[in-house]
């Protein structure tokens, strides 16, 4: 699964939009996690190649960890050129 952060990948044309993805955690200090995974999970339910324009936002749980949220467009792409 690619995952850019640019709203076009370099090399692909978007052939497909299948929508939006998020992966959603709660980061407690002193403890993993792995938000990609769910971000990636979701995407590859839907039959994507790809998710563009990634982004994350993440928010303060009083001072025990944060919320952190990665989300993007979920599409299927194909390469072009040599």
């Amino acid at each position: 699964m690619i995952v850019s952060t640019m709203n076009d990948l370099p090399g692909h044309d978007v052939t497909e939009v299948l929508g939006d993805v998020f992966g959603l955690t709660v980061f407690v200090r002193g403890a993993s996690s792995n938000i990609e995974a769910g971000l990636i999970e979701a995407a590859t339910e839907l039959g994507a190649d790809a998710v563009l324009a990634m982004r994350f936002e993440t928010s303060e749980l009083r001072d025990i960890g944060s919320e952190i949220c990665a989300y993007g467009t979920a599409v299927k792409v194909r390469a072009v050129g040599p």
